[in-house]
């Protein structure tokens, strides 16, 4: 799927460039500049913050999509009770 057309703002723009030369200096290196096992900090080092800071908004992620699917299950569930199907 494209994203032509979609302006980013300035952060979004400092990221990418940040994303770019960490990826750049690992085709200079010919692999990882950390091993892939180490996802966070392969993150937080492209994208020059903080490890914690990565592993704070992983786990924001995660406590969401439980929540998403613990209430999709539920309404589900409710449904069911109440004979209506999809």
């Amino acid at each position: 799927m494209s994203k032509r057309g979609k302006t980013l703002n300035s952060q979004s723009r400092e990221l990418v460039v940040k994303l770019y030369n960490y990826f750049e200096r690992e085709s200079v290196d010919d692999g990882p500049l950390l091993p892939l096992t180490q996802p966070r900090e392969r993150v937080a080092e492209a994208l020059g913050i903080g490890k914690r800071t990565v592993e704070l908004l992983a786990l924001i992620i995660l406590m969401l999509l439980q929540f998403a699917t613990t209430f999709m299950d539920i309404t589900r569930q409710k449904n069911i009770l109440h004979g209506k199907s999809y």
